[in-house]
């Protein structure tokens, strides 16, 4: 009789351990990172931008305007860039803010930059849209 008490004691304290370590693990192992970023981001102010088709593709600046929706980007206006030669997208940092450029960039993922400050601009970024529009587009998206 005391061997079937012992063993159920030890099941009941297997059962309890392992109840605790799963607990722990739960709390302790932090949740998907996009998810967390993705809040955070939320909280924070939207990044102002005006986007110009670089590449010559028709109607390229809508479709990454609309690439753009469900991200913090609000985009104030749209147009055509100096040139269509632009074979990479990239974002022209009008005003000197590192911190909102690097939220761009990852909501964007365009990795190329310059710097073109003024004291005229109203919009602290330009996107001038490339060539590479399509796996950009498709980079914005598949973050959703």
């Amino acid at each position: 009789m005391s061997f079937i008490k012992s063993k159920w004691s030890v099941i009941i304290a297997v059962i309890a351990g392992l109840a605790i370590i799963g607990t722990a693990i739960f709390f302790l192992i932090p949740k998907e990172s996009v998810n967390q970023e993705t809040e955070e981001e939320d909280l924070l102010p939207q990044v102002h931008v005006r986007v110009v088709n670089g590449c010559g593709v028709k109607g390229v600046a809508n479709l990454f305007t609309d690439a753009l929706y469900k991200t913090n980007v609000f985009v104030s206006s749209t147009g055509n860039a100096n040139s269509f030669n632009y074979n990479k997208s990239v974002i022209i940092v009008k005003q000197r803010d590192t911190k909102d450029l690097e939220r761009l960039m990852e909501m964007t993922s365009i990795k190329d930059f310059t710097y073109v400050y003024t004291d005229k601009e109203t919009v602290p970024f330009l996107i001038i849209i490339g060539k590479d529009y399509e796996k950009v587009i498709k980079r914005i998206t598949s973050k959703e």
